[in-house]
């Protein structure tokens, strides 16, 4: 009954999991966080640079929108001339 007892092992292992019964680093739960957080707000702002500076200077289709012209204001009637045409077929 119960968990057996642990059996000797080598002292001087070193593996990339950190060996034999590895204890979780302190701090890793904040660690983890801060990495996701630092992670989301690189990709946040890359989002938000490159829709500012993108264009698609394409003829679209009347009915079909172009998807980077939904979030960007400053080229939107000039890249897609359907524009107007498709906010009202819209409503």
């Amino acid at each position: 009954m119960g968990a057996q007892p642990r059996y000797q092992y080598p002292k001087t292992i070193y593996t990339t999991p950190g060996g034999y019964w590895c204890v979780k680093p302190l701090g890793y739960k904040r660690n983890f966080t801060t990495a996701i957080v630092g992670v989301a707000v690189t990709l946040g702002i890359a989002f938000i640079i490159g829709s500012r500076i993108e264009r698609r200077p394409l003829t679209g289709h009347p009915c079909a929108p172009i998807p980077p012209t939904q979030h960007v204001n400053k080229y939107r009637e000039v890249d897609d001339p359907y524009y107007s045409t498709k906010v009202a077929n819209k409503q």
